[in-house]
């Protein structure tokens, strides 16, 4: 039987359809985004950022100095610590924020992830405090909104 290209045309297109987003995505940066917020389980965020790593570093093989590349490499690896808490991904992803904004300083992207860095940084990391000094567990209401005290006194001025 001869081969149909017509006939396995429409078979190639249904599977390429039914593939999941993330398996068409080419590029680190689709691979961060599909991670980010196409998925909803912590494991297959996971390994969709080792995926974007793991395309950055074939990029960066071929083309050392490729702005891109780096970035998103150094996002996926930011955004892997923060999923897995490892202190050394998150310096390592700021030490290559870093290294971009050190070959270029006026490279708005580098300047933004590194900011972004440090308000994550301080948001993760650092005890939440009520209005009387004390801790504040993360995620609870109090940490989000206080106790109310404030917004209180402040709706009182308001008057």
């Amino acid at each position: 039987m001869p081969f149909a290209p017509s006939l396995c045309r429409p078979l190639i297109c249904a599977v390429a359809l039914s593939a999941a987003p993330a398996a068409l995505a080419e590029t680190p940066r689709e691979l961060l985004t599909a991670a980010a917020f196409q998925t909803s389980d912590k494991a297959r965020a996971l390994s969709l950022i080792g995926q974007a790593i793991s395309a950055a570093d074939r990029i960066l093989m071929t083309a050392p100095n490729d702005h891109e590349a780096v970035l998103q490499r150094a996002v996926a690896i930011g955004y892997r610590a923060k999923l897995t808490r490892s202190r050394a991904d998150a310096r390592s992803s700021l030490s290559a924020f870093e290294a971009l904004a050190a070959r270029n300083p006026r490279d708005a992207e580098a300047q933004m992830v590194i900011a972004g860095w440090h308000l994550d940084a301080i948001d993760q990391h650092l005890p939440r405090h009520g209005e009387g000094g004390e801790d504040i567990e993360p995620g609870t209401a109090s940490a989000e909104f206080g106790d109310g005290k404030a917004a209180r006194a402040a709706a009182a001025q308001d008057i």
